[in-house]
């Protein structure tokens, strides 16, 4: 906030474009996924060094939490402002935390699409 109580203007990263609504952008069609059968499993280079994995029902019986930010998309978009819920990160990270020198992850998901994320 500034001094006058108003809301400073954000600018955009560099090379982004604003666009008023979030239109999500995916090649080929949407996988459909049955969530009886969904299993988010998480392994690798654990604390414990065990794996864990979340079937749909446990994933969503989490703790919900929502937050307001933007979303700047590879594509070269952003959106402002969008409100997103679900189960935060860290909630996950918690329940199977990496070892003490893990810096990265490795998210993988349907149709190959992955991201490697620094923690």
């Amino acid at each position: 906030m500034s001094s006058s109580g108003l809301a400073e203007p954000r600018s955009l990263p560099p090379g982004q474009r604003l666009t008023p609504v979030l239109r999500p952008v995916h090649y080929g069609r949407v996988p459909r996924i049955d969530l009886a059968t969904w299993v988010l499993r998480i392994g690798g280079n654990t604390r414990d060094g065990g794996a864990l994995s979340l079937s749909w029902a446990d994933l969503i019986s989490l703790p919900q939490t929502v937050v307001r930010a933007d979303h700047h998309c590879v594509s070269r978009y952003t959106t402002l402002d969008l409100q997103w819920s679900g189960v935060a990160a860290r909630t996950i990270i918690e329940l199977a935390p990496p070892a003490d020198d893990v810096e990265h992850v490795l998210v993988s998901a349907a149709r190959g699409y992955s991201s490697n994320i620094r923690l």
